[in-house]
């Protein structure tokens, strides 16, 4: 009710306290932690704003203001930037003139670093482990590899138009890896070719992100080597 107030907390895996807590005069809609754990992004629909907090001290990095665009966001593996995916006209009257766009912001001051407007419709964003490049996914078209300052596109990565339901870089940066219901694939950056495994008999495939790097689990049998 009215006077409310949340308080959030960020702990370490191994902590027997929490890091930091954070109170917070309305109920936040999303919490998001960048690959490092160092920046904490806090979105408010109801002020129209998302607060980035230092995730040691709680000081408060920068304000984003949300306004009627409905970004989504996406924290860099090193604390660097944050990444919005927003329409770029949000009164559109119709669903197939809808643009997209990329805001790269600077997690410290109030610079955008990019902005690219996207040909078609996005459905994730992933900052390399070096946070100098990004991959957003789009939906039934090659996804878009990209410089995280100037914009320019870097590559692009065949057949990953289909629905993965989730996706990380290798460690080294060089790869990408997007998990599908029965298969696992791998692109690498500089080529944009792909590497496909898939499961016979699969019961269960999961893959857990961490730190800039991934595991799968499953209890299939890999089809190709």
């Amino acid at each position: 009710g009215l006077g409310d107030v949340y308080k959030r907390q960020v702990w370490d895996i191994d902590g027997e306290e929490p890091r930091l807590s954070i109170t917070l005069p309305s109920r936040p809609n999303e919490l998001l932690l960048s690959g490092n754990g160092e920046v904490l992004v806090v979105t408010d629909a109801f002020r129209s704003t998302a607060n980035l907090y230092d995730s040691h001290s709680g000081k408060l990095l920068r304000t984003l203001p949300l306004g009627n665009r409905s970004p989504q966001f996406f924290p860099s593996a090193q604390g660097k930037w944050v990444a919005t995916l927003e329409l770029v006209d949000p009164y559109s009257a119709t669903l197939p003139s809808l643009e997209w766009q990329v805001r790269i912001h600077d997690a410290t001051s109030d610079r955008t670093v990019c902005r690219v407007k996207l040909d078609g419709y996005p459905t994730s964003l992933l900052f390399a482990p070096d946070d100098e490049s990004f991959v957003c996914v789009m939906e039934g078209q090659e996804s878009r590899w990209l410089d995280v300052r100037s914009g320019k596109q870097l590559g692009t990565l065949r057949d990953s138009g289909q629905t993965f339901k989730s996706y990380a870089f290798t460690a080294d940066g060089e790869q990408l890896v997007g998990l599908a219901e029965g298969q696992l694939a791998l692109w690498d950056l500089k080529s944009g070719t792909r590497r496909q495994f898939i499961w016979r008999q699969l019961s269960n495939l999961n893959m857990m992100l961490f730190g800039g790097g991934f595991s799968v689990s499953t209890s299939g049998l890999p089809e190709n080597g």
